[in-house]
């Protein structure tokens, strides 16, 4: 973009035109990206997918030349072609998305991306608020730290997305940056945790699944589809009826991770009082698909398991939800 004094019309040239073409081919979006970054080189590269997001299920919808959806195996092969292409990491992978804020997609991602910024809900139609996110303070910083060939961090650049999503608190009603450097240590926490509840007493299991439906979700048509997993961790490690203090201590230490996995995160409170930054699948009904079991946060830690002792299962769906489900199968 060329700066130029007619607000009314963009007027930077055009760089090329790629014709009608699938955005959701991670080979596409791999070539793309890839060229853009040998281009442009700079210090920090920040990748923003803005479309349809459905947390470990994918992103990215494209209805054209054919329709298209990213399998989060996609998601991974184009980035991990980024990587390859250009030799390194991206610096903040923002996802414009509904419920991207997942620990199976951070994990996923994490040996391709650095930081990634998504929000743990459904957002509405417009997306981020990109003007109050590049603001004029934001600029002026940024201007600045040229001006004085200063480096803007990454985590610098988190921080002023998430600032700006919780101007706009009805528009996006969460919003986290995640460290996904720190999700080998998330998955370790979360192993010992899935371990403990599937070790646990009749009693205290029955326990764990009361406090589960109490924790912070995330849901619609009725259905309580993600769980938010630090906030169920605080719940299982204050409860003073669960017996098993290996339990309770597996669920502390998950949830005390926190403070290294979430950078930064803002929540509506009205809407989402306990969101920390980060939800994992619900469902007991859904995991059981072989689709869940081949993540690589199932086959790394004993979360999909615990989840079959723990999860809503279909059985407490709505009528309507089950109907719109269509035999179990989500269309978030």
């Amino acid at each position: 973009l060329r700066k130029d004094n007619n607000p009314k019309k963009v007027t930077s040239p055009v760089i090329a035109d790629l014709g009608q073409v699938n955005s959701a081919d991670p080979k596409f979006m791999a070539e793309v990206v890839s060229e853009i970054m040998k281009k442009y080189p700079a210090k920090h590269v920040a990748l923003i997918i803005s479309d349809h997001g459905g947390s470990w299920a994918g992103a990215v919808e494209d209805e054209y030349p054919k329709e298209k959806f990213m399998s989060l195996d996609e998601i991974k092969t184009a980035l991990k072609m980024i990587k390859e292409k250009t030799g390194r990491k991206i610096d903040l992978l923002g996802w414009d998305a509904c419920i991207m804020a997942s620990g199976e997609v951070a994990y996923a991602l994490r040996p391709y991306a650095k930081i990634m910024v998504a929000s743990e809900d459904y957002e509405g139609g417009d997306g981020w608020p990109y003007p109050n996110i590049f603001a004029q303070g934001a600029v002026r910083m940024l201007q600045e730290a040229m001006n004085r060939r200063l480096s803007v961090t990454p985590e610098e650049f988190a921080s002023m997305i998430v600032k700006g999503a919780a101007s706009s608190p009805e528009q996006i009603k969460t919003l986290s940056a995640i460290d996904l450097t720190k999700m080998n240590g998330f998955a370790k926490k979360l192993d010992a945790f899935a371990k403990a509840i599937l070790k646990a007493n009749d009693d205290d299991l029955n326990q764990v699944r009361k406090l589960f439906r109490n924790s912070e979700h995330i849901s619609s048509w009725g259905i309580k589809e993600y769980i938010d997993i630090f906030d169920f961790a605080r719940r299982v490690a204050e409860s003073k009826d669960i017996k098993d203090a290996n339990l309770r201590k597996a669920a502390k230490d998950l949830f005390d991770y926190r403070k290294e996995v979430i950078l930064y995160n803002f929540r509506n409170e009205k809407y989402h009082p306990n969101a920390y930054g980060l939800h994992l699948e619900g469902r007991d009904y859904k995991v059981t698909k072989e689709t869940y079991k081949n993540l690589d946060l199932s086959k790394d830690t004993s979360w999909d398991e615990a989840v079959l002792k723990v999860g809503y299962t279909k059985k407490e769906l709505p009528a309507e939800a089950k109907e719109k489900l269509g035999g179990g199968e989500s269309t978030s």
